[in-house]
């Protein structure tokens, strides 16, 4: 039925006497059955009978039972499949055909091989028909290159020999984890989202220079500095450049590389910078490779650099979400970049969450002035692991002194309440006309009407 789908102009290849010599074998001698099982599945059996037959010889094997043919006659008759397979005279004929079970690796291997040459026909005849009929070429590619690796063996160790128990487990001589920032440490997994226009290119910038330079970004200590890989999906190149140099105070003393797409395109023979495909975020770990000392991957953002995928759909973010923790498990930091939907939440599926350490938000101050550039408040939605001072969250601004960017930042119960008693001063004194006119409670600003009060007291 499949030849004649594919309408193939041959047949596909077969070893009928070879699949009858394996069933036959384990028949002759039950312990064969162990060797068949690490080279052959049902599947690979052309015969549909062949494929009932060795399945059951498997749920005998199973169960515990011999396996003779008594047994597996009654077994087949029990599933209803003796019939089908040319009753219990075929069952005779297939040990009558086998003199010894010595060669059953052998009978296995022309099975295998048989199988295998029928899937990279019926593959590449796929592959044929896809390319004819206009299909995207990256998917033919990796669809060519997963074929190509199939037969490669899996030279890494069972998930056995990473079972620990909880003696062992306390026993274990873990080294501490350094902490590039207090909720950035290595391996961490953390997102930075907020509205277009909010200031989170300027504040994954912040991040980077600080990082790289060793210098404290506002009040959370960086330890030491490290190598930071800035991925960037769409800023031009003159825009990224003078930002990146109005914020460095000083030289970068860990390495500091950027990927932008728009040198991609321009050097790369007209390649977009897409990492939702595979191949090109195996790209970036070869990069990563190559320069051990970059421990901190920035991605902006999500929007741009993973294009084509249904945001709203975890299943669509699961690819991309191991592949995120595989460089968890590297020791690689990471920082995603994404927008904010229109209820101020991150844009898409809650699932992208999962896997994470920390979840910033950045937001847009009530009351903001647009003009007077970037100013946001920086709230922790997720910190794991982290508390206190370090995850409160802060009033943050950039300011031109003496023809530089300067950060100045407080902390938001500051903030709000130095803008509490602005309005206190100017008459101001209901928490309802307070909480509306600073996007708060009216029991905080009835919180912060106390403090005033007790301060003019």
């Amino acid at each position: 039925m499949i030849e004649a789908a594919l309408d193939l102009p041959r047949s596909l290849p077969q070893a009928p006497e070879a699949e009858q010599a394996i069933l036959g074998a384990v028949l002759l001698d039950p312990a064969a059955l162990a060797v068949a099982q690490e080279l052959v599945a049902d599947g690979d059996f052309t015969s549909q009978g062949h494929q009932c037959i060795y399945r059951a010889m498997l749920d005998l094997a199973e169960c515990g039972d011999s396996i003779d043919n008594v047994t597996l006659t009654e077994r087949l008759k029990q599933k209803g499949e003796l019939t089908n397979i040319g009753g219990a005279a075929y069952l005779a004929e297939l040990v009558a055909g086998v003199v010894s079970s010595v060669n059953i690796k052998s009978y296995c291997l022309s099975v295998r091989k048989a199988a295998e040459n029928r899937r990279i026909i019926r593959e590449i005849y796929s592959i044929q028909e896809r390319a004819y009929s206009g299909a995207d070429p990256e998917e033919l590619f990796a669809r060519l290159r997963a074929l190509h690796d199939y037969q490669k063996p899996d030279t890494r160790l069972p998930l056995s020999e990473a079972l620990v128990s909880y003696s062992s487990l306390l026993s274990l001589d873990l080294p501490k984890r350094p902490q590039h920032l207090p909720w950035l440490p290595e391996g961490g997994n953390v997102m930075v989202y907020g509205p277009r226009g909010v200031g989170k290119t300027f504040f994954q910038l912040a991040l980077t220079v600080s990082l790289t330079s060793g210098q404290d970004l506002w009040n959370w200590k960086v330890e030491n500095p490290v190598g930071v890989l800035y991925v960037d999906g769409e800023m031009q190149l003159d825009e990224l450049r003078t930002r990146t140099t109005a914020l460095m105070g000083k030289p970068p003393r860990a390495s500091l590389e950027f990927l932008t797409s728009q040198l991609v395109y321009q050097r790369c023979g007209g390649k977009d910078l897409i990492l939702t495909s595979e191949p090109m975020r195996q790209e970036v770990v070869r990069i990563l490779d190559a320069r051990p000392d970059i421990r901190v991957l920035i991605l902006d953002n999500i929007s741009c650099l993973f294009s084509g995928i249904d945001e709203c759909r975890k299943e669509d973010w699961e690819p991309i979400g191991a592949w995120l923790i595989r460089l968890r498990h590297r020791g690689l930091a990471t920082v995603l970049v994404h927008h904010a939907g229109k209820d101020g939440k991150q844009r898409g599926t809650s699932g992208r969450e999962d896997s994470l350490d920390t979840v910033i938000q950045l937001s847009k101050p009530p009351g903001a002035d647009d003009r007077e550039g970037c100013h946001f408040e920086l709230a922790f939605t997720k910190s794991r692991s982290v508390t206190g001072k370090d995850v409160a969250p802060l009033d943050v601004r950039l300011q031109t002194v003496n023809d530089r960017l300067q950060w100045v930042y407080q902390p938001i119960e500051e903030c709000k309440l130095d803008q509490a008693q602005r309005l206190f001063n100017e008459g101001v004194i209901s928490p309802s006309d307070i909480a509306e006119e600073l996007g708060i409670t009216k029991g905080y600003a009835s919180k912060l009407l106390k403090r005033i009060k007790a301060g003019v007291q």
